[in-house]
């Protein structure tokens, strides 16, 4: 086949002109195993500085220099660490419980600045926890941050008593920015 014809058919390795192909040529299964070990590490190093400083932040004395508390209610314990460690990053004091039934019990107990609250979990939900919440004269004025995987569930008489609503899965960043606004409002210590 001439270099003409194979440039017509898309079956040589030069393009017309006579100049090198600019793409690599593609990885291995070795180098694409390797790659991804090499990436796992580096995330693992990561992971394992945050829970470090989140260890060391937690035990500082809780609104030490103004920090905020927050009470995060979730009843995924992977959920709990997640958020709890980008919010401790943040600044904030954090406090995780996992039902609602504790929640309104350390909310009444601590009053936090705030409260992230899981709509969907087992015994007294989110949403049974916020109408507690707003009933209760020492709690009502404690904003409610809702997040949820199922928000077309959410009652409309519980995203009215809520300061703000996410959706799950939220972006840490949106949600850290969200309770930063949330609790300056609230309180002077901004």
């Amino acid at each position: 086949m001439s270099r003409k014809n194979r440039d017509q058919t898309g079956n040589g390795s030069e393009p017309e002109g006579g100049a090198p192909a600019l793409l690599p040529p593609e990885p291995t299964t070795g180098e694409r195993i390797a790659a991804l070990r090499a990436a796992g590490e580096v995330l693992d190093g990561v992971l394992r500085d945050a829970r470090r400083s989140a260890r060391a932040y937690a035990a500082l004395p809780w609104r030490d220099g103004g920090a905020h508390l927050v009470l995060l209610v979730d009843d995924l314990p992977e959920v709990l660490e997640l958020y709890r460690t980008a919010l401790q990053s943040d600044g904030f004091s954090v406090v995780g419980v996992s039902d609602g039934a504790e929640a309104v019990d350390r909310a009444i107990a601590l009053r936090p600045d705030a409260i992230i609250m899981d709509f969907a979990m087992p015994g007294l939900d989110g949403g049974q926890a916020v109408r507690r919440l707003a009933a209760d004269p020492r709690t009502c004025s404690i904003p409610v941050l809702m997040i949820s995987a199922f928000a077309e569930r959410v009652p409309r008489d519980v995203r009215l008593r809520c300061a703000a609503f996410l959706a799950k899965p939220c972006d840490i960043d949106e949600l850290s920015g969200l309770l930063h606004l949330i609790v300056s409002v609230r309180s002077p210590r901004g």
